[in-house]
């Protein structure tokens, strides 16, 4: 039996992390939200993604250093932001500087190529089993 794959969405935006959620489900993936980038720390500790999902701009805690907190505890975790914030790219930098390497992919982004980027990810990681 395959492993349902463990998906955790973060925006700040509810009805966004919702409508991704439920679209995640709706393919058999198994999630957990969080609504910043501190939450999104909190939440990982305990659901243990395999995947994360999320937005860059939120908060105190951006969606980068989010990432990359939960990367020093879980790293073979994968990530990707999905964002229509073109002012991250200072972020990103400092992430590419730190060895950390994510993909940006830009609001609004289809559901289709959302579920194609978790399935790619999934896959090519071996988490597909």
């Amino acid at each position: 039996m395959l492993k349902k794959h463990k998906i955790l969405v973060v925006d700040d935006e509810q009805a966004i992390v919702a409508a991704r959620a439920i679209i995640l489900e709706s393919q058999n993936y198994e999630t957990a939200t969080a609504y910043s980038g501190e939450e999104a720390v909190q939440v990982a500790s305990w659901f243990q993604p395999d995947c994360i999902v999320s937005d860059i701009a939120m908060g105190t805690m951006n969606g980068v250093d989010a990432a990359m907190e939960i990367l020093g505890v879980l790293p073979r975790c994968k990530v990707f932001f999905i964002s229509g914030n073109v002012c991250c790219d200072d972020l990103l930098e400092k992430a590419r500087a730190k060895g950390f390497d994510f993909d940006v992919l830009q609001k609004p982004l289809p559901p289709p190529e959302m579920l194609a980027r978790v399935e790619q990810i999934c896959s090519q990681s071996g988490l597909l089993s």
